[in-house]
């Protein structure tokens, strides 16, 4: 077999081959030599090598392990002598491989050079590059193989670090939202990431080699390379190291916002400069949207505020809440919402505030009460939101003023309430006066029967006497409840009042003063006069009891017109429309809202036992509440009351007719046919007898229906006597209008 070049004679043998090219005094020779020695004399010399020196035989036995072997495995040489080298310095996936390479060895093929991995006794990895000489025996066979090793792993990690950062570089190139490009010293793109090709509309072949002017708008298109330019030259600097928003240009001719930051990057004999571009047209749209709702939440009519989702202090509000709260924004923003609304102890608040924490709610409303800068409080409706999107998240609230939408369901519940016992209280009240109306009507009678005893007749004027009273009682609870009969005619207030001034000073004493004003060519009412009167003459006695140590009273006259608005916020008790308004004033004690709310209540009073029925106010609304109109109620404690009637104003010739006048004694008849129609058996019977006493003949009717049978018959009717109030479908004056046609 021919050596290697590498390969070099046995030096301890002479008859050894030596090849040609080798020297006795080459680096091989001289580490042949020492591996050849004994090992006390071989030892110290291959120690002082910073190289790894392993001697091998041709079975891959170590003969020779220096110590910068030991030093980088850990294992002495005394551990491993006469061990095969894959036994414990190798990992398993190389194992095979060397042994096949010793094989080759063995038949005479040997490799000069190679690399592999060791493993040190602690498991760690080291990347081996081997340089081998061999050394043959006389016959030219391999005796022995010294490898040379270079320990390559920092440098191979470095290496390995390189490609990664690259590859992630490429990545965040690749996947980057924003626009990158390279640029050298002269303006000209060296690269561009896929963004940029996205964002502008140009290949990278089209940006490559082209000037960066190609993406920009002006005036930064024409005036760029004077930028770069005298960069170079005076290191003036426009955007390198600053940033700043420019207009940049798409392949299609239209301009869009970008913000552009240029780094600076120096090379040897060069320097490239990396500009990022992030597009602003998203940014601009929603920076224009939050501006215009900004100014839409500040003109907004609720109450807007933004506050610390920790500490809750406010840190924004809107002009409707600085507004209402009367802070300013300096003022406000020092402010907690428990300092705005006390009833938000920090347990409530936190109450509250809980469920959109804890991500159950994405909002709440509550109702509370804010208050004022002038201490000063009113009802509110809060709906808050929590804004996990910023940082830190915020609350935000709209408030709406409640105040005068509670006392509209007030005063709604109140016209339900007083409907309701207004439908109870005339019920009743038409079922009394029925039972007294048989009561009078047969005592009446009974004193025609009994006119000759004097004693029968006393015992009669008294029961007579009671019922009259109760029949008082029974007509003021049908006037609570609208069911009075009245007799309306179109009246000048004016004059009424006027004409009562005289009687109510009479009536109310000295130490009531009364005063009047009058209202200039005042509208005129259509109402039953002789009821208005006698509702003033309430309202007076109301007053001057409300005014014990004396006072004045104040009756005062006025137009009134109602238009929509202001008649929805009377919950469509009044229409709109024109009324008359008579209001009646004193500057007694008042009453506390919780009292005059009920005022109006049938038998509520505030009087002691005794002081009155407390339907007074009652038969004034109901009276009011039937001609048309309404009855309203302002009072506070300690500041006096007034009561306002409101009354349908009519055209001055807009008479209606007069009540008929009442006859003064009954007329007897002479046989005239009477349809009678009452539901009520007794008073209908009651009224019968009374007509047939005076000469007529009756016919009975219990109801409209029937009532109108007997008129649409052939028998004549000379007069139609019905009750108003009837059940069925045609009342009373349903009936007259039938019965007409």
């Amino acid at each position: 077999m021919t050596p290697a070049p590498w390969a070099i004679n046995d030096p301890s043998d002479p008859s050894g081959y030596r090849d040609s090219d080798s020297s006795d005094t080459g680096p091989s020779m001289a580490l042949a030599k020492v591996a050849t020695l004994d090992e006390q004399i071989a030892r110290p010399i291959l120690d002082v090598i910073d190289a790894l020196v392993v001697v091998l035989d041709t079975e891959g036995r170590v003969l020779r392990f220096n110590r910068a072997s030991e030093t980088l495995t850990g294992y002495r040489f005394a551990e491993v002598e006469g061990r095969h080298v894959w036994d414990f310095l190798l990992p398993p996936e190389e194992a095979a491989d060397v042994q096949a390479v010793f094989a080759e060895l063995r038949a005479g093929t040997v490799s000069n050079s190679h690399s592999n991995v060791w493993l040190t006794r602690d498991g760690e990895r080291r990347w081996i590059d081997w340089s081998n000489t061999v050394v043959l025996d006389s016959a030219g066979g391999v005796r022995l193989v010294i490898g040379t090793g270079i320990d390559m792993t920092g440098r191979i990690r470095i290496e390995n670090e390189l490609i990664a950062r690259q590859a992630e570089l490429s990545a965040v190139l690749e996947s980057a939202v924003d626009a990158i490009i390279t640029v050298d010293d002269h303006g000209l793109i060296r690269d561009a990431n896929p963004a940029t090709e996205a964002m502008f509309g140009y290949s990278a072949s089209e940006l490559i080699g082209s000037n960066v002017s190609l993406i920009m708008a002006e005036p930064e298109r024409s005036d760029h390379d004077g930028y770069l330019r005298r960069y170079r030259e005076g290191g003036e600097r426009r955007i390198i190291g600053i940033g700043r928003d420019v207009t940049a240009r798409h392949k299609d001719d239209r301009s869009f916002p970008v913000h552009l930051s240029v780094a600076e990057l120096k090379l040897p004999g060069r320097r490239l400069f990396t500009g990022i571009l992030h597009d602003l047209t998203e940014r601009r749209r929603i920076e224009a949207l939050s501006s215009r709702l900004g100014r839409i939440v500040e003109a907004a009519v609720n109450e807007v505020l933004v506050f610390d989702a920790e500490n809750t202090r406010v840190q924004q509000a809107n002009a409707a809440a600085r507004r209402n709260l009367g802070y300013s924004e300096e003022e406000i923003r020092k402010l907690s919402i428990g300092d705005l609304c006390p009833e938000l102890t920090p347990a409530r608040l936190e109450e509250v505030l809980r469920p959109l924490r804890d991500g159950r709610q994405d909002q709440v409303v509550i109702e509370t009460r804010q208050t004022r800068s002038n201490d000063e409080s009113y009802e509110v409706r809060m709906q808050i939101a929590l804004v996990r999107s910023e940082s830190p998240p915020v609350f935000f609230s709209i408030s709406e003023d409640i105040t005068e939408t509670r006392a509209q369901q007030e005063q709604l519940q109140q016209a339900v309430k007083m409907e309701a016992v207004g439908q109870l209280t005339g019920g009743l009240a038409h079922d009394f006066n029925n039972l007294l109306t048989v009561i009078t009507g047969n005592l009446e009678m009974l004193g025609m029967r009994l006119g000759d005893r004097p004693e029968a007749g006393e015992l009669i004027a008294d029961a007579e006497e009671a019922a009259d009273l109760g029949a008082q009682l029974t007509s003021r609870l049908l006037a609570f409840a609208r069911r009075q009969p009245l007799a309306p005619k179109v009246i000048d207030a004016n004059a009424l009042v006027l004409d009562m001034s005289e009687l109510l000073r009479r009536t109310l004493g000295e130490r009531i003063r009364i005063s009047t004003v009058l209202a200039h060519e005042l509208r005129r009412t259509r109402v039953d006069p002789g009821q208005l009167q006698n509702a003033l003459l309430n309202l007076a006695i109301n007053s001057r009891d409300a005014m014990p140590e004396g006072g004045i009273l104040t009756i005062e006259t006025a137009n009134l017109t109602l238009g929509e608005r202001a008649a929805s916020r009377r919950i469509r008790e009044l229409e709109p429309g024109r009324y008359v308004t008579i209001s009646v004033n004193d500057n007694g004690i008042g009453m506390p809202p919780e009292v005059a709310r009920r005022a109006m209540e049938p038998f509520f009073s505030t009087k002691q036992a005794g002081g009155g029925t407390g339907l007074g106010l009652s038969m004034v609304y109901g009276f009011a509440k039937q001609s048309g109109g309404n009855l309203d109620i302002d009072s506070t404690a300690g500041a006096g009351t007034t009561v306002r009637m409101c009354l349908p104003a009519v055209d001055a010739d807009e008479d209606r007719g007069e009540a008929p006048e009442r006859l003064d004694s009954p007329q007897h008849g002479r046989g005239e046919h009477v349809l009678l129609v009452e539901d009520d058996p007794r008073v209908r019977g009651l009224a019968a007898r009374r007509l047939e006493d005076l000469g007529y003949r009756v016919s009975e009717a219990e109801d409209g229906a029937s009532a109108l049978r007997v008129v649409e018959s052939d028998e004549a009717i000379d007069l139609l006597f019905s009750d108003v109030v009837m059940p069925g479908d045609l009342d009373g004056w349903a009936l007259v209008e039938r019965a007409r046609g």
